[in-house]
Formats: C-alpha cells, structure tokens, sequence
C-alpha cells in the first residue's frame, strides 16, 4: 500500500522544497552510516540529547540519498528535495501512523518492564505456523524505534507484533496512537525506568493505555487486569497455561513465565494447539538463537 504525499504534507504540516514524488518514499533513514545508494528512500534527521542527524545530511546525500525530512532549512544538501517540518519525529511517527492504519490485520502491542523482546520472538515463532508475521526488529520499542517497525509492514503480512517500551510520563500515549493495537500483551511489571515516573501506580496506568484500541489482552501477572480504568477487555491469565502439556527445553523461572505468555497469545489469536505443541520444543533461549555483536570498523557479527 501506498502513502501519496499530498496526503501526507497537511498532516505534518510540511513545507515542501523541491519536487516530491507522488507516492511517498517507503525507505526511510535515521542513520547516516546504513545510508548506501539508497536514491529512493528518505533521510530523517532525528534531534536526540545527544545528536542531531541534520550534522549528517550533507554525508547522507553524498550516498546517493535524495529526499529528505527536516526541522532546519540550512541542513538541506544543494540540489536535494526535502519536507521541512517543526519536529521530525513527530512526522514521522504520524507518517508511521498513517502507514499503520492502511493494514486490517491483527496487531498485537506487547509492553511490560522485562520481557517483551523474547515475548514477541517466541510468539512470531508460534504463530509462523498459520500467518504471515511482522515483528518489531531487534527491541525497537521506544519513539523512534516503534515508528520504524510500523513502516516496514507490507502487504504480505498478515500480523504484526510491535514492542512498545516507554521510560517516561506521556510517552505511551504517542505510541498507541502510532500502534492502535487489536491485542495487547502484558509482560512483567518491575521497577524499571522508575525515575520517569511520579508512582509506581503512574507508571502502570501510562503502560495500560497502551490497550485502549484492544479486543483482548494477555496477563503474565493477572493482578495488574485490575488496575485497567474500564473492564470490557477479553482478559487472558498467562499463568494458567499448564507446560505440562507442551515440551519445554529451558527450565529457568523467568523463561517459563515468557513461554506461557507466548502461548496463551498464540491461542487468543487462533493457532491450532498442535501447531503449538509442535513448536515449543524447538524454541530457545534467544541468546542462543541469535546473537548480534559489534565488530570492528562499523560491522556487525551475527551469530
């Protein structure tokens, strides 16, 4: 599916410098050292506390880049064509938004303070079986990282899982508006990330928002269903999964509780419990799947 421009500037409130083609550009680019040739993708330079990505337009477009989203006019490389707007990741994640919302597929939000990465792996790993699944790369959870997994869905798949992870108040309120997921899962709920938080409470509530657009919603710890503000959610108690039924290779407490919430997910969105019982024993422990480690000059080893 396709995002045309025309419909895309108003909502970012972009200025338009140079000519734009008329399908919006589906590649796009927040770092300027995976910039290789890409003529057809957009380069968006993303502020952080400790960066600016309009220091790298100039060495971006040297790549072969063309388009580009920007807050500072000045940072535009000669000849290029690029959206100025007030704030980058904002657009972006209303572009993300928009590229979201064209897809009537099952989308399952997965947030919690441990465990949401392994979740969603093991979950996209049982549920290969019956559909076509997009997961959120690596743990792409926070502002940036959620928009960009959102815009790498395609018309080939046939469910999502987006990791959502948020380390201060308001945050999760942008997320659910890019995600506006069909299930949720919940994760265990820790201390992280508590400096962002006037309460322990605050920070709970700020994640539950998260399901405001669900049909159901799976519970590693069913305690914290109770805090939801409104009950009509089709609530699932991951602890009620009985392992004694499946084959399970890793014994560790904390894989135990990720397994069972992996699976009651997989049976809410529909697949057959021997495709279940077929997988589990084959899944691992995901430093042993696959294990990324930086190499030297700009390389990254896979294991």
């Amino acid at each position: 599916m396709q995002l045309l421009t025309k419909n895309i500037l108003p909502l970012i409130k972009g200025e338009l410098i140079g000519s734009f083609p008329e399908v919006f550009p589906m590649e796009f680019l927040t770092d300027s050292r995976k910039a290789f040739t890409s003529s057809g993708a957009i380069f968006v330079a993303i502020k952080g506390p400790n960066f600016d990505g309009h220091v790298f337009c100039n060495e971006v477009k040297k790549k072969g880049v063309q388009y580009f989203l920007v807050s500072e006019k000045e940072a535009i490389p000669h000849g290029s064509k690029a959206i100025v707007v007030e704030d980058t990741l904002e657009a972006l994640q209303i572009i993300a938004r928009e590229h979201r919302k064209q897809y009537d597929i099952p989308v399952v939000a997965i947030t919690g303070s441990n465990g949401k990465t392994i979740v969603k792996d093991w979950l996209a790993e049982l549920c290969n079986v019956t559909y076509s699944v997009f997961k959120s790369p690596k743990s792409y959870n926070s502002q940036l990282g959620v928009a960009l997994s959102l815009l790498r869905i395609r018309e080939y798949h046939t469910l999502a899982i987006i990791e959502a992870g948020i380390s201060e108040e308001g945050e999760m309120a942008r997320l659910q508006r890019m995600i506006l997921p069909t299930h949720g899962v919940f994760t265990h709920f820790g201390p992280a990330h508590a400096a962002g938080f006037s309460s322990p409470d605050k920070k709970l509530s700020e994640k539950l928002s998260l399901f405001t657009t669900c049909k159901s919603i799976v519970f590693q710890e069913y305690k914290l269903a109770k805090k939801l503000p409104v009950s009509n959610y089709e609530i699932h108690d991951a602890s009620l999964i009985d392992l004694n039924n499946y084959v399970f290779p890793i014994k560790e407490e904390t894989a135990i509780s990720n397994i069972k919430t992996a699976i009651a997910s997989a049976k809410v969105l529909g697949i057959p419990e021997e495709a279940i019982k077929e997988t589990v024993p084959n899944i691992q422990s995901l430093n042993m799947r696959l294990e990324q480690l930086q190499g030297i000059n700009n390389c990254e080893i896979i294991n």
